[in-house]
């Protein structure tokens, strides 16, 4: 064999060890990605199934704790330690605005029950006599006393007739009378 036919030779086979070691590459690539699929396949599912078990627990523990909380919210408003929300607040000042309203119509009624009244029934207190002569100047309280007469004697002056203290109603006055 000659030398070219030998650097054929060799070449050739150069090539064919290049063919082969892509080819074992690939199918040790292939394998190990085939190999790697089906692992991640799997591990997925592994993490969606831990996934739901952790979230079904959770949905359990968050329904324990609203169950916990609505039991706690129910004992504080049987306490009333706990705050009214803005719905009880709303009916709460409602109410209260009723009994004004109805507080104020009673107030206006009964002043218009005082109004119609008659004028005799109502009793109105005077000063006593002592307390407006402490009251008034001692020359007035003089000049009070005595009037001057024209030929220039002093005369006490007469006294008013006393006013009942009470208000005679008029059926009372009608009932006497007869």
């Amino acid at each position: 064999m000659s030398t070219l036919e030998n650097f054929e030779k060799m070449g050739r086979q150069a090539w064919l060890a290049g063919l082969g070691a892509y080819g074992t590459g690939w199918k040790y690539a292939v394998n190990k990605l085939d190999q790697a699929y089906v692992e991640t396949n799997s591990l997925v599912n592994e993490l969606i199934s831990r996934g739901e078990t952790i979230q079904s627990e959770l949905q359990e523990k968050l329904a324990a704790n609203d169950l916990l909380d609505e039991k706690i919210t129910a004992l504080k408003s049987k306490l009333g330690l706990c705050e009214p929300t803005e719905e009880e607040r709303i009916a709460e000042l409602s109410a209260k605005v009723d009994a004004l309203v109805i507080a104020v119509t009673e107030l206006m009624e009964k002043s218009a029950l005082i109004e119609k009244e008659p004028a005799t029934t109502k009793v109105v207190k005077s000063k006593p006599a002592a307390e407006t002569l402490t009251k008034t100047p001692a020359r007035t309280k003089a000049k009070s006393a005595k009037v001057q007469t024209k030929s220039g004697k002093a005369q006490a002056r007469p006294k008013a007739a006393a006013k009942p203290k009470t208000p005679v109603k008029p059926e009372e006055s009608t009932a006497t009378k007869a």
